[in-house]
């Protein structure tokens, strides 16, 4: 599928990403920039198919031909054994085993992070997004008029760590990127989705 195509990069990639998002690309500019006008921002990150069914949204892969040509594709559909890909000359669904064999774990995603709120966020921090995150970790709702509590307590942390194992996320109590990104996206009912239908959570 790939061997004849040009290859393509990150921000071709993401822009179809965006696009799942309702998001429009903008002519010259850099999609993540695009992504922050709309209250959305990119993620990076390396993993497994597992990691990207976990997060559930639409991602882009880096991926590695034999021949050596590197194509960023975005993955808009994932079934147990195949992989729809949004593609320059359209849309692919191929046997996940074929893509897997160019796939090194490279991913770029998009989501929507709480404004304002730092990207790390651990024992003793205060503010907004440690209340958005307590009560995202207890009700399922950041947006509920309880406060929740300011500062990151040994409760909070214990409901991280419990979150973190669920999610197979290295366990430390303490909410990093990958943390926040996979909470965030799991709450976001605006989220496109990568599957169908809702994954077995």
């Amino acid at each position: 599928l790939l061997a004849a195509a040009a290859p393509s990069d990150r921000q071709a990639a993401l822009k179809r990403v965006l696009a799942r998002w309702g998001v429009a690309p903008v002519t010259g500019q850099d999609p993540c920039r695009v992504a922050t006008r709309s209250g959305l921002e990119c993620y990076d990150g390396r993993g497994s198919w597992t990691a990207v069914r976990r997060f559930g949204i639409p991602v882009a892969l880096k991926l590695l031909t034999a021949g050596g040509a590197r194509h960023w594709v975005a993955v808009t559909l994932l079934d147990n054994d195949a992989v729809t890909l949004d593609l320059d000359d359209g849309i692919h669904t191929v046997p996940l085993a074929s893509v897997d064999q160019l796939w090194g774990g490279v991913f770029a995603l998009v989501w929507r992070p709480l404004p304002g709120a730092a990207r790390l966020l651990g024992p003793g921090v205060q503010g907004p997004g440690v209340a958005w995150l307590s009560r995202a970790l207890s009700d399922g709702d950041p947006a509920s008029g309880d406060r929740g509590p300011t500062v990151y307590d040994e409760a909070l942390a214990a409901s991280v760590l419990a979150f973190q194992r669920r999610e197979g996320l290295d366990p430390d109590g303490v909410a990093g990127m990958e943390t926040l990104v996979r909470l965030a996206v799991r709450l976001d009912k605006r989220a496109p989705l990568l599957s169908p239908a809702p994954a077995a959570r």
